[in-house]
Parts: C-alpha cells; sequence; structure tokens
C-alpha cells in the first residue's frame, strides 16, 4: 500500500495496515470511483412543456393583438374616410363645352327677296317679302299657289342647285270704271333658285284658284306629317293650293323617289285628309 489514507473512508492507516480501523475497509481492494455528477431531471420534461404552452400562448396572444390592431387602424380610417365625405362639399362638375355650331349661310337675295339663312328656308316664312315684291301693296292680287321642290328635314336648302320655292299669284283688275271685258286678268310667278331666280307674268290657267295665305305654316304641316309616320329624312316636294272641285286648300307632300308616298293636309288645321 503506498496510500495512508483509507481507500473507502479516507481515515488513516498505517502501511502496512490491511484494513482501516475505522470502517474495515479492505486496503488492498480497487478504489471505488464515485460516478461524475448528474443534475436531477426529476419534472424537466414538464418543465419544458410549461415553457412551450407558455411561449405559443405568447405568440397566438401577439398576433391576435397585431391582427386587432390592424383592424383598429383600418376602422379608424374608414370613419375618418366617411366623415371626409359627409363634411366635404364636392366640387362642383365642370360644365361641358358648349356644342359646335355650325355657322349659318351668307345672307341672300333673290330677286329683291331677303333670305337670311338660305340653307334652312321656310317656304311661309318669306310669304310676307314675296306678296310684297310682287303685287306693290295692290289688294287685286291673290295667292294661288305655293311649290316646294327638294325639302329636306323641314327646309329648303336655297344654297343648292336642285331646291326650290315658287309663289303664284292671280291678277284680277278690279277699276269700276272700266267695262268687264277690259280688266286686266294674269299670273304673276316667283320662283327661287340659287341661281336662276325668275319672275313671269302669263296668262292664268282654268284651273288657278286664288286661297288665303295658309294658316297651317309650312313647318307646323311638316311636323305633323312626320308625326303622322310621313319619312322625315326624305326629299319632298310639296304643294299649298285649292284641290278641284274642294271648297279649302291643302298642303300635299310627296316624297320625290317614291311617289306614291304622300300625305295630304288641311291648309287651316294641319289635320290630315283621309281619302274616299
Amino acid at each position: 500500500m503506498e496510500s495512508d489514507r483509507c481507500v473507502k473512508c479516507g481515515g488513516p492507516v498505517g502501511m502496512a495496515t490491511a484494513r482501516c480501523p475505522l470502517c474495515g475497509a479492505d486496503q488492498n481492494a480497487q478504489p471505488v470511483v464515485p460516478p461524475p455528477f448528474q443534475p436531477a431531471i426529476v419534472g424537466l420534461q414538464e418543465r419544458r412543456a410549461s415553457l412551450e404552452r407558455n411561449r405559443q400562448k405568447a405568440r397566438t396572444r401577439s398576433v391576435i393583438l397585431g391582427l386587432a390592431g390592424i383592424a383598429g387602424l383600418l376602422l379608424i380610417s374608414g370613419l375618418g374616410y366617411a366623415g371626409y365625405k359627409m363634411i366635404v362639399v364636392p366640387p362642383l362638375p365642370s360644365a361641358p363645352p358648349p356644342p359646335v355650331e355650325t355657322p349659318p349661310a351668307a345672307p341672300l337675295t333673290l330677286e329683291g327677296i331677303a333670305i337670311a339663312n338660305p340653307a334652312r328656308t321656310d317656304p311661309t316664312d318669306l310669304l310676307p317679302a314675296v306678296r310684297r315684291r310682287l303685287t306693290e301693296g295692290s289688294p287685286d292680287f291673290r295667292l294661288v299657289e305655293i311649290a316646294v321642290s327638294r325639302a329636306k328635314k323641314g327646309v329648303v336648302d336655297l344654297t343648292r342647285p336642285e331646291p326650290s320655292i315658287s309663289y303664284r299669284y292671280l291678277y284680277e283688275q278690279n277699276d269700276p270704271r272700266l267695262d268687264k271685258g277690259a280688266l286686266k286678268r294674269e299670273r304673276v310667278d316667283l320662283s327661287l333658285h340659287a341661281s336662276a331666280p325668275l319672275i313671269e307674268r302669263v296668262k292664268p290657267a282654268a284651273g288657278d284658284e286664288p286661297t288665303q295665305d295658309p294658316l297651317c305654316v309650312w313647318s307646323a304641316a311638316w311636323r305633323a306629317a312626320v308625326a303622322a309616320g310621313f319619312p322625315a329624312d326624305a326629299e319632298v316636294d310639296a304643294r299649298y293650293g285649292r284641290k278641284a272641285g274642294a271648297d279649302r286648300s291643302y298642303w300635299t307632300l310627296q316624297v320625290v323617289d317614291k311617289p306614291e308616298t304622300k300625305i295630304e293636309l288641311d291648309g287651316v288645321t294641319c289635320s290630315i285628309r283621309v281619302s274616299r
């Protein structure tokens, strides 16, 4: 033995002693080496599981709080925008640009008749000027007929070469100082064309019957015809005057390309004349 200490209890022993006088341990036996220190693990798994559960709850709580915060911000933003829309006066809409209007054609004078807008001529609007031009104030002139060629959409475009308006007046001299056989009788025609206006004096025809100026003016007759189904976009020939055997005058409108398409209107009331 080289050690002077008991291999078991560590008490003093002699060099030649085989057993320890204190604990009796055999000094020649191999010393018992204690196992290395290991910490107790009782309850460690449960502790780890508890910590993991707490961490999971903390993460869940953080996610919920984050989502709640985002929802709150969205709600506040929505309420703020709604309040802004309620209290802010919307700007007035900008006015649309005015429509581009085609300037009227330059005024035109035909045979002394001044026409303010020759592209949109109304035949009855010209009657006062035509009467002054042809009759020179004489009561012996009476209207016989108004003839319109190639009107369209309710107007006559006298800037084009084809359309025209013709006025026929019957002159019957009334002078008690003269014999009836000596009284003058003739018809005066005025045709308004864009390029060749014309005044003619001719012998009256057998069917020339004088009539009054139309109380159903051209524009009213046109609207009544279209309302009754007459083609609104067609080129139209028209005539105002007495019909043979009738005691009043009528407007007769006829489509240029379809002569069978026509309509007659009373020259006083604009009512549609029904053929019998």
